[in-house]
């Protein structure tokens, strides 16, 4: 039988679409296959998953920018406090369905907590924020001492773009964990079946030989989605989701065909030697 070799992880991103490469890593430890494919998964999708957490960030900013142009007026914070004018509370309702939320600037001191009626808001005052969100408790903050007198509303801006790049960094991770995690399924599942499929021959491989050669034909598969995250047409995307998903499954099958001709060449070669070291 042929002996295990290791390939770089490098060129088998090119290899994997050649059947012939899959003899090659056939009969390699299953970890081996396992961290090619964690590492391909988390160079495409952590790409991905960044750009589209950025996009996601933007999005976010231009939403929070026109939600605080209409539900603030125009005051400012300074040394640690609002200076709205105290005899002209401000109250900005939102209704979505059957709940209410609610933007409320009252610095006179009368109002100190977000009624019951809000399911969600924020509240105010001469020298707190008061912010609630649905189901949870209120959560209280002093007004900060700001370097420089601050419109509130570019306050609040500039404090969701300092969260920034934590809610960039949690999107991606969680993302190209989600997609990696799934990948690995596809391929036990792939692996799972053309094992079944092959339990009627003479000798079939055990699983890990189907999952090794998985991990590499899914390949194709990974990257496409650089195609399909890039803004390409509707058209494309779908063309390039299942050309990728079926090329998948063509290389595994002709990669474990490749891997049984090879073996039964090496077996007959072997036979043959034998016969003439005892003829």
């Amino acid at each position: 039988m042929m002996e295990k070799e290791k390939t770089p992880f490098l060129r088998s991103i090119i290899l994997c679409f050649n059947p012939n490469f899959y003899p090659l890593v056939l009969r390699q430890s299953g970890w081996r296959s396992f961290g090619y494919l964690v590492l391909i998964c988390a160079v495409v999708y952590g790409v991905m998953s960044y750009r589209f957490a950025n996009v996601q960030s933007d999005f976010i900013e231009k939403d929070l920018a026109d939600f605080y142009e209409k539900a603030l007026p125009d005051f400012h914070f300074e040394n640690g406090e609002a200076d709205y004018p105290p005899d002209n509370p401000h109250v900005y309702e939102e209704r979505e369905k059957e709940q209410v939320a609610a933007v409320i600037v009252d610095t006179s001191g009368r109002t100190t907590h977000l009624d019951e009626k809000y399911d969600a808001g924020m509240l105010i005052t001469k020298t707190e924020i008061v912010r609630k969100v649905r189901g949870e408790e209120e959560q209280r903050e002093a007004i900060p001492v700001t370097k420089e007198r601050v419109l509130a509303r570019d306050f609040f801006l500039e404090q969701g773009r300092r969260n920034r790049p934590q809610f960039v960094t949690t999107v991606t991770m969680q993302m190209t964990f989600l997609h990696t995690v799934g990948k690995t399924a596809l391929v036990a599942i792939v692996a799972g079946v053309l094992l079944l499929a092959d339990k009627g021959k003479a000798s079939p491989y055990p699983f890990v030989y189907y999952f090794n050669v998985g991990c590499y034909a899914i390949t194709p598969f990974v990257l496409s989605a650089l195609a399909r995250g890039w803004g390409a047409g509707e058209f494309l995307v779908y063309a390039s989701y299942s050309g990728s998903l079926m090329l998948f499954i063509a290389l595994a099958m002709l990669g474990l065909a490749k891997s049984r001709q090879r073996d039964a060449r090496e077996l007959v070669e072997g036979g043959q030697i034998e016969e003439a070291r005892t003829g």
